[in-house]
């Protein structure tokens, strides 16, 4: 019995060591370390190029005092014989700076909310039966879901995803593929890009080629953002299909 015992207690031992060696993470502390030092260098070049631009007026000034050693040998001599000439440069070199190491100011013209239609607008009784179509759902599930809508702070006019608002039409399983998500982001980002064009007085032509249309103070650029969703073509380039945009 003892022998059998601590046999036992031997392969016991042997089974954990495996299990710890076979759980036990696969990074390092050297690496870490290497992780932490390409951040800090990176860190480190990201100051130098907003420090650029001290830099670039101080070397554009060494590089003048230095042609003028070069070429007449006394630099602050040449200075002072050609103080104008010298002024001149120097505000050159400080105005090409400003124009172009510079960081410029982005201003908000206007701004434009999308206001859903009625149709997605539903009581919390309709979305706890919304809910209750799912049949993976048990009844204590959904009296938490309605615990949950209670103190979520929604009302019973708050919209809701088409989506989910479509089943109660049909009385099946609300659904969330691919083409849901897109056609409410359409209908989102479309009528509050329309509703922001609408405002301003501008339309898609204006920002495909404000060249031609003599709106000279607008730009060529579109910037679409949305953090839940990132199909592939873009929410970018379903608001250009949508308006007629161009492709570039």
């Amino acid at each position: 019995m003892p022998s059998v015992t601590a046999d036992s207690k031997i392969a016991e031992e042997k089974k954990s060591s495996a299990l710890a060696e076979a759980v036990e993470p696969t990074s390092s502390v050297p690496f870490q370390d290497e992780v932490a030092w390409s951040i800090r260098v990176k860190d480190y070049i990201t100051v130098a190029c907003h420090r650029y631009q001290l830099l670039s007026a101080f070397m554009m000034a060494l590089v003048a005092v230095l042609m003028a050693y070069l070429i007449h040998g006394d630099a602050f001599g040449w200075l002072q014989q050609n103080s104008t000439l010298a002024a001149t440069v120097a505000i050159f070199a400080l105005v090409t700076q400003r124009y172009f190491f510079s960081t410029r100011s982005v201003y908000c013209i206007d701004h434009c909310e999308f206001n859903p239609p009625d149709e997605w607008k539903v009581s919390r009784a309709d979305i706890v039966k919304i809910l209750s179509t799912d049949k993976n759902l048990t009844p204590e599930s959904l009296a938490f879901l309605e615990r949950l809508l209670s103190n979520s702070g929604t009302s019973d006019h708050t919209a809701w995803p088409p989506n989910l608002v479509k089943s109660l039409k049909t009385g099946e399983r609300w659904s969330a593929t691919l083409e849901d998500a897109r056609e409410e982001a359409g209908a989102a980002m479309g009528g509050a890009l329309q509703g922001l064009m609408d405002k301003t007085g501008i339309t898609a032509k204006d920002i495909d080629d404000p060249l031609k249309t003599g709106v000279i103070h607008h730009v060529q650029v579109l910037i679409v953002n949305c953090s839940l969703l990132s199909p592939t073509p873009s929410l970018c380039a379903l608001l250009v299909n949508k308006f007629g945009m161009r492709s570039d």
